[in-house]
């Protein structure tokens, strides 16, 4: 067994032989088991304990029982409560969303404090079937049907190379004692039911129906890898930045009844689940306008693309001073540049980024701020002729996004600039002029963070 250890995570896990490693260790007897043969290996690791006070004495028991456990192989440990329940109603989730989420949000953070490369949970064979059983009892697609996967970035599974069985035959050999939580015996969770009651069953039409799920879950992976493949080099040509904002090519999508595949695919980082991205597909030819939103992101169904963005929208209205001698200000979606010219250029340029004022006429501080209904400016070139912010803004045929990302800059209450668009014609600079300001709008967006890997990606304007 410690041999087969070994070799998973040297082999298959490329965990390297100096490695430090965190174990999660609850005291049954999987997590018991672990923590023994990485004892037994000669391995570097340190043992985490969350007691999620949910079994009363049991609970405190269990918390006695791994420090002992630690302390008897020698070993760092560390060990913390939860308040799950008031965790779990706080957030409006289940204890078992609750005691997970507390759980590996801790254990990152002592990895991190502790200089630990890995950490490391117990689940093995029987974990990973189950799960498949209990993701399609749900409802889920291919990545749902590959279980619990060996290595999750510094995720690792050490025992997936065994099953249950194989673990408690190991422990009885060696007189290694573990902690039996009575919950795992009750059929309150689905999970249990599916172990007690569902593999069972299905082992009474096929005996070796723990193998021939395995095997079909190495299939699953196999196949969410080649979706994974195709939904990359896909992206690479489907998305791209206009003016500084994440967009998705509708025209992209061709492969008809895989688009539902391929959109989920593509969104599903970004918070969407599979009922909006269907009824995001389903709209493509609707009006333009509709906005489907995730926990952390929006996505505005537009003429031709799919527009991306964060979630943000207190951001979003945010307002900023800005005071004479400022020369850098960041705000979300990129940064000012403020610079003063004593000298009038000769030339100005052409790039919509960049603005000139008659520094006479530009009085501080300058607001930055986004635009409101009743917003008005007179539009340089338009010899002074007065027009509403809105109608400027239905003229370049701007989307819902386009308008609610736009920064105005303001003068004594006057619009001086809308950025990136047009600047105001009492502001120019005339014959008269004897300094100036110029005032650069550099784009650093979200958009930019997430461009396609694909370096000859293309760039509209």
């Amino acid at each position: 067994m410690v041999t087969d250890l070994t070799e998973f995570l040297f082999n298959k896990l490329q965990v390297e032989k100096n490695d430090s490693v965190l174990l999660a260790v609850s005291g049954g007897l999987d997590s018991t088991v672990m923590s023994h043969l990485f004892h037994e290996a000669g391995l570097n690791f340190g043992i985490a304990h969350c007691n999620f006070q949910l079994r009363g004495k049991d609970s405190d028991a269990d918390e006695a029982f791994v420090r002992a456990l630690a302390k008897n192989l020698d070993a760092p440990i560390f060990a913390t409560r939860f308040d799950t329940v008031h965790f779990a109603e706080g957030n409006k989730i289940s204890i078992q969303e609750a005691a997970r989420e507390l759980r590996y949000r801790w254990l990152r953070e002592v990895a991190e404090s502790k200089d630990y490369q890995w950490i490391a949970t117990a689940h093995h064979q029987d974990d990973a079937v189950e799960t498949m059983l209990f993701n399609l009892i749900k409802g889920c697609g291919v990545r749902g049907l590959h279980g619990i996967l060996p290595k999750q970035n510094k995720i690792i599974r050490p025992l997936m190379f065994t099953g249950r069985e194989a673990l408690e035959y190991w422990a009885k050999s060696r007189g290694i004692h573990w902690r039996e939580d009575v919950s795992n015996a009750a059929d309150k969770y689905d999970r249990n039911k599916i172990r007690l009651h569902v593999v069972p069953e299905m082992e009474k039409i096929n005996p070796s129906f723990k193998k021939t799920a395995l095997r079909s879950i190495r299939r699953f992976t196999e196949a969410q890898e080649i979706i994974d493949l195709f939904v990359s080099r896909f992206r690479d040509e489907a998305f791209e930045i206009v003016d500084g904002k994440l967009c998705i090519k509708k025209s992209s999508f061709t492969f008809g009844n895989a688009n539902k595949t391929i959109l989920y695919e593509l969104l599903a980082p970004y918070g969407f689940n599979n009922h909006q991205t269907r009824q995001l597909l389903s709209r493509f030819d609707a009006t333009p306008g509709g906005i489907f939103y995730s926990p952390t992101h929006r996505v505005l169904n537009d003429r031709e693309h799919l527009i991306l963005l964060p979630n943000d929208r207190n951001g979003y209205r945010q307002a900023f001073e800005i005071r004479e001698g400022t020369k850098h200000l960041d705000v979300p979606g990129g940064s000012f540049i403020f610079e003063k010219f004593h000298l009038v250029p000769q030339e100005f340029g052409t790039d919509p980024n960049q603005a000139w004022f008659d520094a006479d006429k530009l009085k501080f501080p300058l607001i930055l701020r986004r635009w409101k209904e009743g917003d008005r400016f007179q539009p340089f070139g338009m010899g002074g002729k007065s027009k509403k912010v809105q109608d400027f803004f239905s003229d370049q045929k701007l989307s819902r996004f386009d308008k609610e990302q736009v920064w105005i800059l303001e003068s004594q209450g006057e619009i001086c600039w809308i950025v990136g668009r047009r600047t105001d014609e009492r502001y120019k600079i005339d014959e008269s002029t004897k300094s100036c300001w110029k005032i650069s709008w550099i784009r650093g967006s979200f958009a930019e963070r997430h461009q396609p890997s694909n370096h000859f990606h293309k760039r509209k304007s």
